[in-house]
């Protein structure tokens, strides 16, 4: 500590065993010198400056060590919790089987057991295998993800601790810690709670479900699901390498050079970020998504390099060539759904959607498992019903155009059957349908408006013979009587 920080310590001592005179206490008092620091403060002071300057490797160590002992905590916590799971609990339900990646094509058949429907792989992904890959597509999403995954058992604890230690004393929780085995739990789990204690337990089974998943099934299966569930951005909310191919390149994932490769892999962590086709602002300039296309290109590249990935020298040098130049975009067809019918599309959401509270995981993988499982589903559907619904609706007498010439008259329609409760016909629009397109009869929730009527007022009237199918009421303003004049709403 300073000399002059000593000597006011020193003259506190003075004044507390020789008390000085009034007089000194006096012009003390009123001296233009600061007042005096308590002994308390100063002697905290000096301790702390002590410790600070002269024990530096001391405090570098209790911080790894604190490091040290958060990361065996949360770690052995994940592996005790995975362990538990797996012998004794439920709480992990997902089974090798709902892993694998599907390579049978599921159907859907009528009530008369007629296939009506084969979902092939073009349907809301395109699943394939590695083999279908270009050789550099899996490696640059193992080096620019987790270099180390052929190595852990589903957690790696080199950036788990560098994920806390960047959280703990930089407040800094972007830093990447996670695993490609743990990004394929939380892409399948429907868990994302990042916040306080709820936050660090879902964490906690994130590392044990990730350790149950490398015992359940291969490295190259893990990668294999991983890259065909994650999502690629684009219209449509596109998931999987295959659309990610097509949509940027419009080619097939087989047919990716090393440059697009790596682009792909690189805008992993914000796919909307990086897209080549959004619209350019003011702060968002064209220039600017360039450079940072090239700059993560250039970054993946250079990783796949350094772990050995890249064995030819000239491949690297063209692939960064081709950075450097700009790469080029031609846009694929971004639709990805066939075109069923309006029954046979309502069908697949709610089977979809009974897949993933039953087996309590996400919509991606749930999709994945009822396209690609070889499963047979049973439709209500009633053929001759639905093709006279969808002959009717296709007719364009039905369609008006409004005076403003912005709105068509719509309409939407469900046929049940009253004994069965079955829906046997659904027509969503007029007019030519499109894959996945708006469905009026099953997602339009509107009010019913005047369409109650019938049900809620003059039922009712006829039952209590207040009017008969022969009573006539003038469209005009009417008192009732009793306080009931009603008035039309504009």
């Amino acid at each position: 500590m300073p000399s002059d920080s000593r000597k006011n310590n020193d003259s506190d001592k003075t004044r507390k065993y020789k008390p000085q005179p009034t007089k000194t206490r006096k012009n003390t008092a009123t001296s233009n010198k600061k007042p005096q620091v308590k002994k308390s403060d100063k002697s905290k002071e000096k301790k702390k400056g002590k410790f600070s300057s002269k024990h530096p490797k001391l405090v570098m160590a209790i911080k790894i060590f604190i490091i040290i002992f958060l990361l065996l905590c949360v770690i052995g916590a994940g592996i005790i919790a995975g362990m538990f799971f797996g012998l004794f609990g439920d709480e992990f339900e997902i089974t090798k089987k709902d892993l694998q990646v599907g390579a049978s094509n599921s159907v859907i058949v009528d009530k008369n057991g007629a296939v009506i429907a084969n979902l092939s792989g073009d349907e809301k992904r395109k699943v394939i295998s590695l083999d279908d890959m270009a050789d550099y597509l899996p490696k640059a999403y193992v080096a620019i993800e987790d270099e180390r995954f052929y190595e852990h058992s589903g957690v790696d604890f080199k950036r788990t601790a560098g994920a806390i230690f960047n959280t703990v004393f930089k407040g800094n929780s972007s830093y990447g810690g996670s695993t490609i085995t743990q990004q394929l739990v939380k892409n399948i789990t429907k868990e994302d709670e990042t916040e306080g204690m709820a936050g660090i337990m879902r964490k906690v089974k994130e590392w044990a479900k990730a350790f149950q998943v490398e015992r359940m099934i291969s490295k190259n299966q893990i990668l294999e699901l991983y890259l065909n569930i994650l999502f690629v951005g684009g219209e449509g909310n596109l998931h999987g390498v295959e659309l990610g191919a097509e949509y940027y390149f419009n080619k097939s994932a087989k047919d990716l050079d090393l440059a697009e490769c790596a682009f792909l892999a690189g805008i992993n962590s914000s796919p909307n970020y990086y897209n080549p086709y959004k619209l350019a602002s003011d702060t968002d300039t064209e220039e600017k998504r360039n450079e940072r296309i090239k700059s993560r290109i250039l970054t993946v590249l250079a990783k796949m390099k350094e772990l050995g990935y890249i064995e030819k020298q000239e491949d690297y040098d063209a692939a960064v060539a081709r950075a450097e130049a700009g790469l080029t975009f031609t846009k694929g067809i971004s639709s990805t759904g066939t075109n069923y019918s309006y029954h046979t599309d309502a069908l697949l959401d709610q089977v979809i959607t009974q897949v993933m509270e039953e087996k309590d995981i996400s919509r991606q993988l749930a999709e994945n498992y009822v396209y690609s499982s070889g499963l047979t589903i049973y439709s209500t559907v009633e053929p001759t019903i639905q093709a006279r619904m969808e002959e009717e609706y296709a007719k364009s007498k039905y369609i008006i155009t409004s005076p403003s010439k912005t709105q068509t008259s719509q309409s939407g329609m469900a046929i049940v059957d009253y004994k069965t409760g079955n829906v046997v016909g659904v027509a969503g629009g007029f007019g030519e349908k499109t894959a996945g397109g708006w469905n009026r009869a099953t997602q339009m929730e509107k009010q019913t408006g005047s369409s109650m009527k019938p049900l809620a007022s003059i039922a009712p009237g006829l039952e209590e013979k207040v009017i008969t199918a022969a009573t006539v009421y003038d469209d005009a303003e009417t008192d009732f009587g009793g306080g009931y004049k009603p008035h039309n709403y504009n």
